[in-house]
């Protein structure tokens, strides 16, 4: 866990990215990959001769270590897609909403938001793919100057929306709830302290009334 929770408080569900958006980058960096094997049919239709008995061997070895070149910037790429989607995420716990942006390897941007200060949350579908594949935009409204929080290509955006309305729902009534106890604990300690104060306040009259018995006693004897 990247955030340390509260002793009372436990992660709701998570949010990450839609699959369709991470397979479209995996799909990219496979075409490129095959792209140098077109590139050298392309070549070979040249009126150039590019073959190895041509070249003493030379540029079959230039091939070999270029493509091994080529393909090792595509893994990193790749690593790259695959570590802004599995990082990217929203946390959504019974307190607070935390947004994990991950920028490249090594810079990772969390900010975190008390649920009571979001004041309203929408979710957004635009285009064609988006809509046949339903994945969409949610977006994070807080109270004062604190930026919007918004992440992109979320699976079920509505579905996604309506939960995160159901954890505010929840929150603000458990707040209720414990407000309600607060005060109900504030009106029986006070309530306990009013009735030490009229015990005392008995106490100390008996102790005068029976002084007084005494005293009179005393005269009375004398």
């Amino acid at each position: 866990m990247i955030i340390k929770l509260d002793n009372d408080e436990h992660v709701v569900f998570e949010v990450r990215k839609h699959w369709f958006t991470f397979t479209l980058e995996i799909t990219l960096l496979a075409f490129l990959a095959i792209l140098p094997f077109f590139i050298i049919a392309i070549i070979k239709i040249l009126p150039f001769d590019f073959s190895i008995s041509a070249t003493g061997g030379n540029i079959f070895y230039f091939y070999i270590f270029s493509y091994f070149a080529w393909t090792s910037i595509l893994w990193i790429f790749g690593f790259l897609f695959w570590t802004d989607y599995y990082l990217d995420t929203w946390i959504i716990t019974t307190k607070k909403l935390i947004d994990v942006e991950q920028h490249g390897l090594f810079r990772r941007e969390i900010s975190i938001i008390q649920l009571d200060k979001i004041q309203d949350v929408k979710s957004e579908i635009r285009g064609i793919v988006p809509t046949i594949m339903n994945y969409g935009d949610i977006h994070v409204q807080s109270a004062g100057q604190q930026k919007e929080f918004l992440i992109h290509n979320v699976p079920k955006p509505d579905q996604i929306r309506q939960k995160l309305n159901e954890a505010l729902s929840k929150y603000k009534m458990a707040y209720v709830i414990k407000e309600q106890s607060n005060n109900f604990e504030n009106m029986n300690q006070n309530f306990s302290e009013q009735n030490n104060s009229q015990a005392n306040l008995n106490q100390f009259a008996n102790t005068n009334i029976d002084q007084n018995e005494n005293n009179n006693q005393t005269q009375n004897f004398s």
